[in-house]
């Protein structure tokens, strides 16, 4: 590992790059379309083995899973304080990056960027999922005229020449090809695009599906039933079920990529599927709301019986006064209302 002069340097200049160990020392960052937006961001180039990465930015509050663990420190302005250690092996040399912007490189598919050209030009404003290829009007091309419209089009400006040289395999998967002499023929075929799109679903859900990940987690929390109104546990997810939304998962995942349009039509493919889904997901609204009302009346109940028994118990233990007797006047002796007919008549 080789370590830059870092003195006088301001920390913000810092950028930490992690890269396939595969690339090669020959990199540098490029700007070109992203592949569904309309703006262009960065992107990195590997001169010698041909290859492009795309960056993502991690900013380590929200992607780091330790930080969730322990307690992060931030610094005055509430800004969480970030370093990196960097040091040899078995060595007491290295440094301190405090706060560096941390980038990720990961291999990019050129096709998507071959997607969104075709979708600005030979494919523009056209419904491809009823496009019938007989009636198609684009023209075929050989790869040299292919690859100059490529070169004068905004999506590809920035790369290097040598680059467009290793399109051919890219431009097979989603084009008709036919050969004439010597040479290769290319058409845009949504037929092909289909076909590539619906292997890189099937193989992205095949990853959600046979590992412990995320997406799958917080799928089978949200399509679980309650098994009943007094238990907090949930119904185990129906395979069926399990499976139509890791497809669909895939689906808007790989539509992140993907023009507007193109992705739309993609998702459209599988309507009756996501119907399905849709119908499962009603029911157990439903039946997480059925429970909240029984769980609220049940509340309710519990604290009515509370109350009544406040109640009784008061009562219970109030002692019963007696009623006041009425007071009796003393009468004086020989006084009383029957002294005087007793008393003998005089005579």
């Amino acid at each position: 590992m080789t370590y830059p002069t870092i003195e006088n340097q301001p920390v913000k200049t810092f950028k930490v790059l992690f890269v396939n160990q595969d690339s090669s020392e020959k990199l540098k960052f490029v700007q070109l379309d992203h592949p569904r937006l309309n703006e262009r961001c960065d992107y990195l180039y590997d001169e010698q083995n041909n290859q492009l990465y795309e960056l993502k930015r991690f900013n380590g509050e929200h992607d780091n899973p330790h930080s969730k663990k322990h307690r992060a420190v931030y610094d005055h302005r509430g800004f969480m304080i970030r370093s990196l250690i960097f040091a040899e092996k078995e060595s007491i040399d290295g440094y301190v990056v405090e706060n560096s912007e941390i980038l990720v490189a990961t291999k990019f598919n050129v096709i998507y960027l071959l997607l969104k050209y075709f979708i600005m030009t030979e494919l523009r404003g056209m419904n491809i999922n009823e496009l019938d290829e007989s009636n198609q009007s684009g023209r075929f091309l050989n790869f040299d005229d292919l690859i100059e419209q490529l070169q004068e089009n905004s999506v590809f400006q920035g790369l290097p020449e040598e680059f467009f040289g290793s399109l051919e395999p890219s431009l097979s998967e989603i084009c008709k090809v036919i050969r004439e002499g010597d040479e290769n023929y290319y058409r845009v075929s949504p037929a092909a695009i289909f076909q590539f799109l619906n292997r890189k679903v099937e193989a992205l859900q095949k990853n959600l599906l046979e590992t412990e990940n995320t997406v799958k987690q917080f799928l089978s929390s949200k399509l679980s039933k309650p098994i009943d109104q007094g238990s907090t546990k949930e119904e185990e997810v129906p395979l069926e079920i399990l499976d139509l939304a890791t497809k669909r998962a895939a689906v808007q995942l790989i539509s992140t990529y993907l023009p507007q349009s193109l992705g739309n039509c993609l998702l459209g493919q599988f309507e009756k599927d996501w119907e399905t889904l849709s119908n499962h997901q009603l029911l157990v609204e439903k039946a997480f709301q059925e429970r909240q009302i029984a769980e609220e009346n049940l509340a309710k109940l519990n604290e009515s019986i509370g109350n009544s028994s406040s109640y009784f118990g008061k009562r219970k233990n109030q002692k019963t006064l007696a009623a006041p007797k009425p007071k009796v006047k003393k009468v004086a002796v020989g006084k009383g209302a029957l002294d005087g007919f007793f008393r003998a008549k005089a005579k």
